[in-house]
Parts: C-alpha cells; sequence; structure tokens
C-alpha cells in the first residue's frame, strides 16, 4: 500500500492545477495548490465517515532522497495562521509529508486551511498561503468513493 501511494503521489503531483481549486490525487484523496510557487501542497482525505484528515505534502525535495520511504519523526512546530503547530514528517515516495501531531493539531490544521484563507509558516521563515474553494464537491467525490459497493 505504501508504494502503491509512493508512486500515485510522484505521479498525481507532477500535474498542475490552479491555486484554490481542489483536484482529485486519488480516488479518496484530493490536493490543493499553494497561491504562488511555493513547493509545498495540502492534501485531503476522509477517515471515519466524513472526518476531513489534511496533510502537507513538500515537493522541494530538500528532506528527501528520490524514492527514499521513513517514519515519521518530529518536524516544526510550524505556523498555521499565526498559532504553533506540532507537526511529525516522513518521506514517501521521496516527497515529505507533514502531518500535524495531535488531534486538536489536526482539526486546526484541516479547519484553517478549509475554512481559508490559510497562511502556513515552515522552516526558515517560508510563507505558504492557501484558499480552497469548493471543497464540498470534493468531499462528495470522496464519500460517494467510500460507500461504493
Amino acid at each position: 500500500m505504501r508504494k502503491l501511494f509512493a508512486f500515485a503521489l510522484a505521479s498525481a503531483l507532477s500535474f498542475s492545477a490552479q491555486a484554490n481549486e481542489w483536484r482529485q490525487f486519488t480516488s479518496t484523496m484530493y490536493v490543493l495548490d499553494p497561491a504562488g510557487e511555493q513547493p509545498l501542497l495540502a492534501m485531503a482525505s476522509l477517515f471515519q465517515g466524513e472526518h476531513v484528515v489534511m496533510n502537507l505534502v513538500d515537493l522541494s525535495g530538500a528532506f528527501c532522497e528520490k524514492g527514499e520511504n521513513s517514519n515519521p519523526r518530529p518536524a516544526g512546530p510550524f505556523q498555521i495562521n499565526g498559532t504553533n503547530v506540532k507537526f511529525v514528517q516522513a518521506c514517501l515516495g521521496g516527497k515529505r509529508v507533514l502531518s500535524p501531531e495531535t488531534e486538536k493539531g489536526k482539526a486546526f490544521l484541516a479547519n484553517a486551511i478549509l475554512g481559508g484563507p490559510a497562511t502556513v509558516v515552515i522552516e526558515g521563515g517560508d510563507v505558504v498561503k492557501f484558499s480552497s474553494e469548493n471543497f464540498e464537491s470534493a468531499k462528495k467525490a470522496m464519500l460517494d468513493t467510500n460507500s461504493a459497493l
């Protein structure tokens, strides 16, 4: 499963889309490009029904070797709309995936991006801005897939 996810991640992230538009990554995951040229994406999926799980995917190549997979380790904290949030990071297929460490942090990130606009400050003071529109159609598509026979 991890190899399939890594392959899908590498394949789908090579396509470009307009910022603020959710685009399909897999049948159960959607990604959102930032406003600007930063190599960081928001990735949404559903967990246990309609619970939205949000991760950040770093495409810069500065943290993971090509094709690398690793176990989660501490990262950050990073600022989300001015609030420090603890993160963990792991390499999947050579891409760094950042996830809030706590349940409270996970909810905060999801609400910030979906309620947008959201400003994320990562290492080195890099500022990434997300503006989400029309997530409900992406969520409906994920729910339809999850409820398929």
